[in-house]
């Protein structure tokens, strides 16, 4: 349920931060980045969103907007608050999103659609169709008021335009795209439809404006209504302008409702002060029209506000319809009716009133508004699609039929209602009503204009009509001419009896009603009578006098508005209170005759119906009278205006031919009677003849009229199928379409990488290989070449297709042992050319652990190859000096040994390398003489040591005999550990 103005919602103060939503759907991707691509760095405000994408997976819109915006960017969470300048996407699953105490709120269709309005007695869940943009914008503009910014993107469909009324409701700004810039042009054309679009843009100048709008939105102070920037006298002067660019007065409107409309205004054109907008208003011929649309808020929708819709189906429309015998019809006015949705809405639920209860009954609708451009779309009777979530499903189906992503009322019901531009401030009001609904239109304006109209509506319903108003509007605590019927819907009965005096016709002239209502009208208004100089007045009144027939100004009903000259001599009053009502007061034969002639001239078209009759019961004089429906001027449009003429006054014939049937004279021949009676006969038996035949027809019509009715069932339910199915493959066609945009984007990023990866892998120098399962060449680095004789255009070719340059090696085997048995192979290699790698064969395993392949790795070794050469030479020369000694390092393992050394130690040859030198000699002292001393060496204490030990014989098995070692730290240490050297004395 939307609020209403006068409801005390959350106003913008400058602590709050702006909200700008970004609705888009199908091709809406480039859209988006085109505007954050236009958005500035610092706007302070927060971006959200809105998508129609619905998957299992994650949403990739974040990482993309993210990376074409340079602005953070993340995926929505439920209680997630809201942070400036940072974009914030929907899910990807279907749900629908609310801000609540400054926090995002995540909601499912089941919670969103008690967000929404529908009707208790048919339970359906109203949230049919996926309409997250719809869902937002209401929402939002409920809770952040003129904070909010609706902008609408690329996408088909409708969704958006039904949520911009709230937006605009609440002061709030609206973008939308150019239709010709957007990849789908459904949602931007339904939205420039409605006409509440403030600026329609390409995505690329969108930003721009934005930013210019948030900034003098800011200073302008819109959170305080514009109370400091706009005096009372510069507000009169744009009421003028006003009024004489589009012939309509807004002074009578509440001051804050209408600075707050001038200030949003004056912030989308950059202005800053109020004097700078009222000459632009004058300048610009086009502004005053913006400005008139901004002050008539498109702020309705089907059944707004439930609770009233169901008191009215099952409580208030049963009973005043069985109230009555309504024989002209039962007669409806709705004040204010915007673009139609309130009017459909009565109009539905009347004839579902009328069906369940067996009544018959023509219902007669007038809608009307001050919005010329409103009321063209409620004749049209189409709507968006997002209706669905307003109308139930029953009666959906029943009133409506979808063509095209919008629905369109039934002609029968089109046929009830007549839509008129109406201003109910100055225009004549529509008169004999049984019901007349005035929602929201009263709090938009001051308190005297109020009980104006309270009284006008007084006087335009019948005995007992019924007068439903807004949830915060009344009649006034202190009138009585109203009775409460529902305090809590604002339902009230006309009192009737309370008289209500008949408002004069000079009371709408000119465009204007009393001295308290509107201000005088200027140099427009029309010269009136009291205009002239006395001398024309009086001689116009003189000539009125002597020239013209006695007349009345009557009303469909009879009622009396005005009387000129002798006509009262043709009036009594009747016994009781007094009615001025001509079928009451007439006298003679006027009450019975008049209706006919009035029934008549109604349907002749401007013609002037005469008939002569008594009017005197008492005497033998004839009175012609005469009557015409007014056409002109559009005041008096409907009223019928009576005319007498006294015939021994009247010297000439009528000048218009009088009715069939007319009274003829008592003198005429009793031949001419006969004649007539005749000829009445025959009438009557043609007519019966021609009634059978007509019956006839009637019955075979009726037949084909079911038959017709059949068929056309048979088509509706196809239509409806048909219907489904365009709206499940548009759903889809629409996700296809975004997920292909991020596909797009995906390659864009997977291409970088692909890239990348190339870039580094050539770099290492590292020759690698990549095949598949069949051992098809999948990719390869340049390094690769020096190992199989490949190009570029062999991938996919099988690698033993291909020369390999390895000497001696079983490569394909070693591959498909590797496929086979899943273990990998890491051994040296070498190719013709001499060279030396490295070969790493393992499984290549994808992110699921699947084996999709092999990747080949060859390390070039040449290096390490000569280094080992290096060292082995070095060693063999180490080990043939003559002189005895060997090298340990800092643990006491022996890293090097001469000739002579291992056979003063009496020990195999080089074995003794790697061994610990507690295990080739022991001391007789102590066990760990040896380690205490290396201790010693290597820690510093001491440079040289001496120690006697004995050899641990291992190739013979004489008697060990004792050496003396010299043990000494070498100054140059390896790379791994220090050294020291041990030799014989």
């Amino acid at each position: 349920m939307h609020k209403s103005e006068a409801d005390t919602g959350p106003k913008p103060t400058e602590e709050h931060l702006p909200i700008v939503v970004l609705g888009a759907s199908a091709g809406g991707l480039e859209a988006l980045k085109a505007f954050f691509s236009g958005a500035p760095d610092k706007a302070g405000c927060i971006y959200l969103v809105i998508t129609h994408h619905k998957s299992e997976k994650q949403s990739m819109l974040p990482e993309l907007l993210a990376r074409s915006s340079g602005k953070r960017a993340v995926e929505i969470a439920d209680g997630m608050a809201p942070e400036p300048d940072c974009i914030y996407t929907n899910p990807a699953t279907e749900c629908f999103i609310t801000l609540e105490g400054g926090k995002f709120r995540l909601l499912s269709a089941r919670e969103a659609s008690t967000y929404t309005p529908q009707l208790d007695k048919y339970g359906n869940s109203l949230m049919k169709v996926y309409h997250p943009i719809d869902f937002t914008f209401q929402q939002l503009a409920q809770e952040v008021g003129g904070r909010l910014t609706g902008i609408v993107l690329s996408g088909s469909g409708s969704d958006g335009a039904i949520g911009l009324r709230a937006v605009k409701g609440q002061d709030g700004m609206i973008m939308v795209q150019q239709p010709e810039s957007a990849e789908f042009s459904g949602m931007p054309d339904n939205a420039i439809a409605t006409g509440l679009a403030d600026f329609i843009l390409s995505p690329e100048d969108m930003g721009a404006q934005l930013a210019s709008y948030l900034r003098h939105r800011k200073t302008l102070s819109l959170g305080k209504g514009g109370e400091e920037l706009i005096s009372a006298d510069q507000l009169r002067q744009i009421c003028e302008l006003l009024r004489e660019r589009v012939g309509h007065d807004f002074l009578s409107y509440k001051p804050n409702t209408m600075k707050r409309r001038v200030a949003k205004r004056m912030a989308l054109h950059r202005l800053r002060k109020a004097s700078d907008y009222l000459e632009y208003l004058y300048h610009n011929e086009d502004e005053a029209n913006h400005l008139f649309r901004d002050m008539l808020i498109r702020v309705t929708e089907f059944f707004r506000d439930p609770g009233l819709w169901d008191y009215c189906r099952n409580d208030l429309f049963p009973e005043v319809l069985q109230q009555h015998d309504y024989s002209d019809g039962f007669r409806v006015w709705v004040a204010g009716c915007s673009t139609g949705d309130e009017a459909y809405s009565i109009a539905i639920l009347l004839n579902e009133v009328l069906r369940e209860n067996n009544l018959t009954m023509r219902v007669h609708i007038f809608a009307s508004d001050l919005d010329a451009e409103a009321i063209s779309i409620a004749r049209r009777g189409e709507y968006p699609a997002g209706i669905v979530n307003e109308v139930p499903e029953p009666l959906l189906s029943r009133y409506f039929s979808y063509s095209e992503d919008r629905y369109k009322i039934h002609k029968s019901v089109r046929e009830q209602i007549i839509f008129a531009p109406h201003n109910v401030i100055k225009d004549p009001p529509f008169t004999n009503m049984d019901l007349i609904s005035c929602r929201n239109l009263l709090i938009y304006l001051n308190q005297d204009l109020q009980a104006d109209l309270i009284s006008l509506f007084h006087m335009s319903l019948r005995n007992k009509g019924t007068l439903v108003l807004g949830p915060s509007e009344s009649v006034g605590e202190t009138s009585t001419a109203f009775k409460t019927v529902n305090s809590k819907w604002k339902v009230f009965r006309r009192n009737p009896d309370i008289f209500s005096e008949r408002v004069p016709m000079q009371y709408f002239h000119g465009g204007r009603r009393t001295d308290r209502s509107l201000y005088h009208a200027q140099a427009t208004a029309q010269p009136r009578l009291s205009d002239q100089p006395p001398i024309a007045e009086k001689v116009l009144k003189l000539l009125a006098k002597k020239f013209a027939p006695g007349a009345l100004v009557i009303s469909e009903r009879g009622d009396i508005f005005y009387l000129h000259g002798d006509a009262g001599k043709f009036l009594e009053p009747a016994e009781g209170k007094p009615r001025y009502n001509i079928f009451e007061m007439g006298r003679g034969d006027l009450p019975r005759e008049l209706p006919a002639m009035m029934h008549s001239a109604a349907s002749s078209e401007g013609r002037i119906v005469e008939k002569k009759f008594k009017i005197d019961p008492s005497g033998d004089s004839h009175v012609l009278v005469g009557v015409e429906k007014l056409q002109a001027p559009e005041s008096m449009r409907g009223l019928f205006l009576i005319f007498f003429h006294d015939i021994e006054t009247t010297s000439t014939s009528p000048t218009v031919t009088a009715e069939a049937g007319e009274s003829q004279d008592e003198d005429e021949p009793a031949s001419q009677v006969f004649a007539l009676e005749r000829d009445l006969e025959k009438s009557r038996a043609s007519y019966r003849a021609l009634l059978e035949q007509v019956e006839d027809q009637n019955a075979e019509l009726r037949s084909a009229v079911e038959e017709l009715q059949s068929t056309n069932e048979e088509l509706q339910s196809s239509n409806e199928e048909l219907e489904t199915s365009k709206e499940e493959t548009q759903s889809l066609y629409e996700e296809l379409s975004t997920i292909n945009s991020e596909l797009v984007e995906k390659v864009n990023s997977l291409s970088d990488a692909n890239n990348d990866m190339a870039n580094l892998l050539n770099s290492t120098a590292m020759a690698i290989l990549y095949l598949d399962n069949e051992l098809k060449l999948k990719r390869f680095t340049q390094k690769a070449k020096d190992i199989v004789a490949v190009r570029e255009s062999d991938e996919g070719r099988p690698i033993g297709e291909l020369a390999i340059h390895l000497k001696g090696e079983q490569f394909i085997e070693d591959a498909r042992s590797v496929l086979s048995t899943l273990r990998g192979i890491e051994k040296e290699v070498r190719t013709n050319q001499g060279g030396w790698y490295l070969m790493k064969l393992l499984p290549y395993r994808t992110r699921d652990n699947v084996v999709d392949g092999l990747i080949c790795t060859f390390v070039d070794i040449n290096e390490v190859k000569r280094s080992k050469r290096s060292e082995s030479h070095f060693r063999e020369l180490l080990w043939q000096l003559p002189r005895p000694f060997l090298l340990v390092d800092s643990t006491g393992v022996v890293v090097q040994i001469t000739v002579a050394m291992a056979k003063a130690l009496q020990l195999d040859g080089q074995s003794v390398e790697g061994m610990r030198l507690t295990d080739a000699v022991r001391e007789p002292q102590s066990s760990d003489g040896i380690e205490q001393c290396l201790k010693a060496i290597f820690e510093g204490r001491q440079k040289t040591l001496q120690l006697a030990v004995q050899p641990i014989r291992t190739n013979s098995s004489a008697e060990a005999s004792t050496l003396q070692l010299e043990i000494r730290k070498l100054p140059v240490a390896s790379s791994e550990s220090e050294l020291a050297w041990v030799g014989l004395l």
